[in-house]
């Protein structure tokens, strides 16, 4: 059997799971967030998943995985080589401006590639409050994976 088939028999039987395909849908968004939004657009949009319960996984994935990498960063903090760091002058002076605009830099960060790692480890760093950078990300994730999902379906249906 080759590998295709062997891939197309795993999904197959997961298909018979949909729990199990809404957990990995959840957790593909830990390993490479767009990929995983993407391609479980273009599955649901010949129906292979339910698209209401798709997108919901999707989008609390990808809020927890932002969410993990603020308290990732909060965590960080407390390490006394990452405090020492922070005092550079190049990398006080990028905390300094994120925390004059934490809100907007947390929002901004969302949909510019290759800002959110190291802007959301930065908003831990500084040690904002997270019920406060927890709302700004949650509104920057429900905007964001709905949005590219919902392009992402509209593509499959275009393409199929």
């Amino acid at each position: 059997m080759t590998t295709a088939g062997m891939l197309a028999g795993f999904v197959a039987g997961l298909a018979l799971q949909p729990a199990m395909v809404l957990a990995a849908i959840f957790l593909a968004t830990f390993v490479l967030e767009d990929a995983a939004i993407v391609a479980t657009g273009l599955l649901a949009s010949r129906m292979l998943v339910d698209p209401w319960a798709a997108g919901i996984a999707l989008t609390l994935g990808v809020i927890a995985g932002d969410l993990a990498l603020h308290c990732l960063g909060r965590w960080a903090a407390s390490l006394p080589w990452v405090r020492r760091q922070c005092r550079r002058r190049r990398t006080a002076r990028a905390l300094d401006l994120l925390e004059r605009g934490w809100w907007q830099g947390l929002l901004v960060a969302r949909f510019v590639p290759m800002l959110r790692l190291p802007v959301y480890l930065a908003s831990g760093l500084l040690r904002l409050r997270t019920p406060a950078a927890a709302t700004v990300i949650a509104i920057a994730g429900l905007a964001w994976a709905p949005l590219l999902f919902l392009a992402s379906m509209a593509g499959g249906t275009v393409l199929a």
